[in-house]
């Protein structure tokens, strides 16, 4: 697809659109409403909270279950402040997730701006990454990276972006996942399969933790027939698999 005059608001959206995002979760504010004008004809549905926090610990289930990363939105300062519990949630339960994070528009920051707060310091602590738009022509490619690296690393990730970015006219070509991100993951060197066996095989007292590595490749039945076999104990990490 060559490259297309649109809004940087445009670009976000079909950038959603080319990962598969069918909703967005979150509470509607000033600084983004440019953007979710377009959701309706965009097909992606708005899905609101009576707090924010709800929406990270939602779209944290949604990806556990469905193994697609979820999408939360709030209002720059407060708004997106208010979901660093469900975010730390995440994070520790390696849950792929975009956070799209509004912050104070370019001409008022150091300024005291409308509801400014520096959410890229007290998001780093409990994500996989925080990335910040430097331009408006940016947009789409910013967030490319960071579903990139949400999947990558299994975690969330902040994508900041002034408030007035969303505005104006750009040009951008919409890329597939597959030309920027990998998805495949493979199981090792068979050497160290067969090694692994051997271990295994020679262990006296085997106990099997299962985590989310089990969930993300529909593993749990096989879990459940190893374990059977070598009459091994399973604990669970702290995200569940379920058997």
């Amino acid at each position: 697809m060559a490259k297309v005059r649109m809004t940087p608001s445009e670009a976000i959206v079909e950038t959603l659109l080319a990962e598969g995002v069918e909703h967005v979760t979150g509470i509607l504010g000033s600084a983004f409403m440019d953007l979710l004008d377009l959701f309706p004809t965009a097909g992606i549905e708005f899905i609101p909270v009576r707090h924010e926090q709800s929406a990270g610990h939602m779209e944290d289930a949604f990806c556990r279950v469905t193994g697609k990363c979820g999408v939360i939105i709030g209002q720059n300062g407060p708004g997106i402040t208010n979901m660093v519990t469900s975010v730390a949630a995440a994070n520790s339960a390696h849950t792929p997730m975009v956070i799209i994070c509004p912050s104070a528009g370019t001409p008022t920051v150091g300024w005291d701006g409308f509801q400014e707060a520096d959410t890229v310091q007290i998001f780093k602590a409990i994500t996989k990454a925080t990335i910040q738009v430097p331009h408006p022509k940016r947009a789409a490619d910013c967030l490319r990276t960071a579903f990139r690296i949400a999947y990558a690393e299994r975690g969330p990730v902040l994508y900041d972006i002034p408030r007035d970015y969303f505005y104006g006219e750009i040009e951008e070509q919409i890329l597939e996942p597959h030309q920027y991100r990998v998805d495949n993951r493979g199981c090792g060197a068979v050497e160290s399969l067969d090694k692994a066996a051997e271990i295994l095989f020679s262990a006296k007292k085997p106990v099997i933790v299962s985590g989310r590595g089990v969930v993300d490749t529909k593993s749990t039945g096989f879990v459940a027939k190893l374990a059977e076999l070598l009459t091994a104990p399973v604990a669970c990490t702290y995200i569940p698999s379920c058997f």
